[in-house]
């Protein structure tokens, strides 16, 4: 895991990342990581990345610094335009990944669906005594639920189910045949209907997703932006990526913002003045207590004879109310603790604005460090600030060599 944290006002944009990696499926970490890159020797950009260190098995770094290069003087207008030429390149390069590999990838994405899928069927009532209906059942109602979703990836609207069965076929064969579910080779079209519809939803979070974060300015911008996307598999052409998160600084609100990715919670609690969650907590305690009152209510009214008062009683709208509380307690909090920071950050100098994003995400490092889950964040932190008049700064970085040893590197990146 990872936490990535933006800090954003009038004066520049800082970003500050940790250094843990965890080591594929293991839960090995090692503080080494590298998540924020200038994105071009000549011009205001940098990027950071978190979720999966590689794309299609090619590590970000790699792309990043061979994008880079390519790149070298060109500028452009608005920092979007960075993230479309990004884009573009890589589509130019097959998303650096070869036909074996796409499939390959395909194949484990296929996968992962399936024992999802097995893990929620489990939990149907049907499981211990015919667990391959259950999940037939699950991979229904899967199919059904993301029908129903309209937010689909941009260049999948267009892919039909007939044009993904010719290329993935072989991919669900493979899956099914090697499943140890009892006869789930018999429900090939059952399946292969349901992951076409799941790898279509835009708005899931899958494993192997890379988050990439675009900051900086275009050459008409005089205050920093922010773009977030999120990508993930791809194959046959098509790429399932995401637009996430964007912040313009402008004269106008927001004058300023702060922006953590990957592990938000610590950040979040910070800008919010409550954890996230704890709303849904709340939410759900409130409910079940209003319901409980409702039911207590109602039957004193009946055992009195006032049936009429008894419907009225039971015609309460619960989950409305709950809903109007939970809404105005998170505009309470926004008043009294979101505001009043975002006015602060607005006015901090460039050094302050770096202090906060390195001191938001060793808190998250900390918090991490204070639970028995996995310490997933941590190792040094890295800090840059990039500024419309003096570009990419570093203000913290870790090397893996010691550049006093080794000036040739820096005579060499500047002369390229």
């Amino acid at each position: 895991m990872t936490s990535i944290v933006g800090v954003l006002n009038k004066r520049a944009v800082a970003i500050a990342a940790d250094s843990a990696v965890t080591v594929g499926d293991t839960h090995k970490v090692m503080n080494t990581g590298n998540k924020i890159f200038s994105l071009s020797k000549y011009a205001p950009v940098g990027i950071a990345i978190y979720g999966s260190a590689s794309m299609m098995d090619t590590p970000w770094e790699v792309i990043i610094k061979c994008y880079r290069r390519e790149l070298k003087t060109k500028k452009f207008q608005y920092l979007r335009e960075y993230v479309d030429d990004f884009m573009h390149y890589l589509r130019r390069h097959e998303f650096f990944a070869s036909v074996e590999v796409q499939r390959k990838n395909l194949t484990v994405q296929i996968l992962l669906f399936l024992n999802a899928c097995e893990e929620n069927a489990k939990k149907r009532a049907n499981y211990t005594v015919n667990p391959t209906q259950a999940v037939v059942d699950e991979l229904n109602a899967c199919k059904a639920a993301n029908i129903a979703n309209t937010n689909i990836f941009s260049e999948f609207q267009n892919y039909g189910f007939s044009e993904f069965l010719f290329y993935a076929r072989n991919e669900i064969q493979i899956v099914l045949g090697q499943s140890k579910i009892p006869n789930i080779t018999q429900y090939y079209n059952e399946f292969a209907e349901s992951y076409y519809n799941y790898l279509r939803v835009a708005n899931i979070d899958r494993n192997g997703d890379s988050g990439l974060v675009f900051v900086g300015y275009g050459e008409e911008e005089i205050y920093p932006c922010l773009y977030n996307i999120v990508t993930n598999l791809y194959f046959d052409h098509r790429l399932q990526f995401r637009k996430g998160e964007q912040v313009e600084i402008k004269n106008e609100l927001p004058s300023a913002s702060i922006v953590p990715f990957a592990q938000v919670e610590a950040t979040q609690t910070v800008i919010r003045g409550i954890n996230p969650s704890f709303y849904n907590i709340i939410s759900n305690n409130l409910n079940t207590a209003l319901t409980a009152f409702r039911t207590a209510s109602s039957n004193f009214a009946k055992q009195n004879n006032a049936q009429a008062l008894a419907t009225q009683i039971d015609n309460i709208d619960v989950s409305a109310l709950t809903q109007t509380f939970t809404k105005s307690a998170q505009n309470e909090f926004f008043e009294k603790y979101t505001r009043p920071l975002v006015n602060t950050i607005s006015l901090l100098s460039i050094s302050d604005m770096a202090n906060v994003a390195e001191s938001l995400v060793a808190l998250t490092s900390l918090v991490n460090r204070m639970t028995p889950k996995e310490e997933s964040v941590g190792g040094p932190v890295d800090v840059a600030v990039i500024s419309k008049g003096d570009g990419f700064i570093w203000i913290k970085r870790k090397h893996y060599f010691d550049p006093v040893l080794n000036t040739q590197f820096f005579n060499n990146y500047n002369n390229d």
